[in-house]
């Protein structure tokens, strides 16, 4: 595997961006070190085993930075003429790995002066190499011969003609590197909910593809929400201290169920989750009360359409309040 070197690279010329230890070097943690053995694993002929990889993993764990590290790395030891993209669904989203990147390169002295740093672009005027933002809503540009491309929110891309343009126009690299990152999405129809799903068929050995990695930290399936086990199968830089505990005690309590399983523990939902009550408010208006045949009531239906199901839910007033009795 290439990972040590990527490593290596990580604490020699780049530095921590943010939080505590902001400004000190770049020192990869035993799970990220694993994750990039992984990443930059090598056949016997010298190539990359992998030339699709998905990483999935909660908010907050360091996705842009690692990001940024593989762009940097492919940029600067990549070979000759080295095409670097950063995408996204959107513009701005896409800029995430690459300011970084970019703040990263201004902030090392050595990558500083080998390197010529644009508004949109990285370029190594020696290799001819360059690091450039591409998102989905932009018109897509021909000819392009990606080398190393991160993808960063895979869970957000609208279709999958960027994903297809960038993958699809590698295939003239001696071993290219695409690896998506990503926290988990709603629509299992999706880009990100179909890759996501081949990446688990390939995990459990149902689908044989030696060129797909996948590398996904996500909760049980039905964990409760307070299972502090939970949280750390899907936040690797929680048990390390390198995520706030207390955020994520205050996140459990004031974010909907929904967001809460999809963005902290890094489970696939069946909504986007704005609409979710807090964990708790539903479970407390139990009450009591018993439905009387003989008042009026009134019946909502749901009908489902696609991976979803149908609701029959009836509403009866009652002395001020509203009994409701959901199937």
């Amino acid at each position: 595997s290439d990972g040590g070197f990527v490593t290596d690279f990580g604490a020699s010329f780049l530095h921590v961006s943010k939080g505590v230890e902001a400004g000190s070097a770049l020192i990869a943690t035993e799970w990220q070190r694993w994750l990039l053995d992984g990443i930059y694993e090598k056949r016997v002929d010298g190539k990359y085993r992998f030339r699709r990889v998905v990483v999935g993993l909660a908010r907050k764990n360091g996705k842009s930075l690692l990001g940024s590290l593989a762009g940097i790395y492919g940029l600067i030891e990549g070979e000759a003429g080295a095409e670097v993209y950063a995408a996204a669904g959107d513009r701005q989203q896409a800029r995430v790995v690459f300011n970084e990147a970019k703040w990263q390169v201004l902030n090392s002295p050595e990558l500083a002066g080998i390197c010529k740093v644009y508004r949109d672009v990285i370029e190594v005027p020696a290799t001819g190499a360059i690091f450039r933002v591409l998102s989905s809503d932009a018109k897509l540009q021909q000819g392009l011969n990606p080398s190393t491309v991160i993808f960063d929110e895979l869970h957000v891309q609208p279709n999958d003609d960027l994903w297809d343009a960038l993958t699809l126009g590698s295939g003239a690299r001696v071993s290219p590197m695409i690896i998506g990152i990503t926290t988990a999405g709603f629509d299992f129809e999706s880009l990100c909910g179909r890759l996501y799903q081949y990446g688990k068929s390939v995990a459990s050995g149902e689908v044989q593809d030696d060129a797909f990695g996948f590398f996904w930290w996500e909760a049980p399936a039905g964990c409760d929400l307070n299972d502090r086990s939970g949280w750390e199968s899907a936040n690797p830089n929680l048990r390390l201290g390198l995520l706030d505990l207390e955020d994520m005690e205050t996140s459990v309590l004031q974010s909907g169920e929904s967001a809460f399983r999809r963005y902290r523990l890094n489970q696939w939902v069946r909504t986007s989750g704005e609409c979710w009550l807090p964990q708790g408010a539903w479970e407390s208006c139990a009450g009591d009360v018993v439905f009387d045949p003989d008042l009026p009531s009134f019946v909502g239906i749901d009908m489902a359409l696609k991976h979803d199901s149908i609701a029959v839910v009836l509403a009866q007033p009652q002395d001020g309040k509203i009994l409701m009795v959901v199937s």
